[in-house]
């Protein structure tokens, strides 16, 4: 599933090892993010992330509730 973020959030940004990076990382508003389904977690996030631009991230179920929305339902308000 592809989601579309909402509404732009900071998080700690983390390298490929699960290694914090010093800095944080901006979720823009309007990117796309696809939901790894094979429930592998680096940092231990609830959820897992990925874009093609942007790399990968992991929130828990409420950030992805009040940040995204299915894509999907952003297609069918435009139609």
């Amino acid at each position: 599933m592809k989601y579309r973020c909402t509404k732009p959030f900071s998080v700690p940004k983390f390298d490929d090892a699960g290694y914090e990076a010093g800095k944080d990382f901006t979720v823009e508003k309007g990117s796309i993010w696809e939901l790894s389904e094979s429930g592998d977690s680096i940092i231990g996030g609830e959820i897992h992330l990925d874009s093609d631009k942007c790399g990968w991230l992991e929130i828990s179920n409420e950030d992805l509730t009040e940040y995204f929305e299915l894509e999907q339902e952003q297609e069918d308000r435009n139609a």
